[in-house]
């Protein structure tokens, strides 16, 4: 087997600026977005993320700037490179582990430079029977969450949590009344499924149909934001399934398990 990266990753003081001088560079957008993460597909294949520092983990010592990231098929793989490396007597940072958005493990260079080698996690397909979710509800759209100083759910979820602080049962994220795709606006609902008809509720339905499953775990909200992570790459790349934007949602279960639910076509 020849391993090569599939992703180059640079660690960036200030993300926004640095997106920017790739695009300018480039003449590309980013494909993928996130507050600590942008990504570039280049014409020869090879994706260019860059990643800010302060979201780094482990976190950085003095050494190293960035990261080659080696995607391999499965996690027999994944552990078969894992010892090939030992035995070459390779630094390893990081022993093979299920994390939100596949299994890996983590190396490092000479230099400090990262080598990290991931098995990535697939969504799987599942029908499901529409229900009914009702929570508290704010319009938004991405352009505004991926600003810290504009986004509205992290104050749409403190509501819910400090008006449910001994909830036992799942909680609902809905992403639902899509302006139109990824770039328009659209509705968000914290919530549980059932009816209420307390005025500052609000129920929305979400629709039967098939959905592809994207699960992650860990601690929150990094969990959540690396599965929507996976979520935008996948979608980014020729797939085998199209969103709909009718209705999407994220379920939350036992602490730091989170699945996300995309309607397809």
């Amino acid at each position: 087997m020849i391993l090569e990266p599939s992703v180059i990753v640079l660690y960036v003081d200030n993300l926004a600026i640095s997106s920017q001088f790739y695009q300018d560079l480039f003449g590309i957008k980013p494909e993928e977005t996130s507050p600590t993460f942008h990504s570039f597909k280049l014409s020869n294949g090879i994706g260019l993320g860059l990643k800010a520092k302060h979201a780094v983990e482990p976190a950085l010592d003095k050494n190293g700037s960035g990261e080659l990231a080696f995607t391999l098929d499965n996690r027999t793989e994944v552990d078969t490179l894992f010892v090939k490396w030992q035995e070459k007597g390779i630094d390893i940072l990081v022993s093979p582990s299920a994390v939100s958005y596949g299994y890996t493990f983590l190396a490092q260079d000479p230099d400090g430079n990262r080598l990290r080698v991931v098995a990535l996690a697939q969504p799987t397909v599942e029908y499901v029977e529409g229900f009914t979710v009702t929570g508290f509800s704010v319009r938004t759209q991405n352009s505004i969450e991926f600003d810290e100083k504009t986004a509205k759910l992290p104050e749409l979820w403190q509501k819910f949590n400090s008006n449910n602080p001994a909830i036992d049962e799942t909680v609902f994220g809905v992403y639902s009344d899509y302006e139109s795709d990824v770039n328009g606006f659209y509705t968000v609902t914290a919530g549980v499924a059932g009816e209420n008809e307390e005025e500052e509720l609000k129920s929305i339905k979400i629709k039967s149909g098939n959905y592809l499953i994207f699960k992650g775990k860990g601690e929150m909200p990094k969990a959540i934001i690396d599965t929507w992570k996976r979520v935008w790459s996948y979608f980014t790349v020729d797939s085998l399934y199209k969103r709909c934007f009718m209705t999407d949602f994220e379920a939350y279960g036992n602490g730091d398990e989170v699945a996300v639910y995309i309607g397809i076509e």
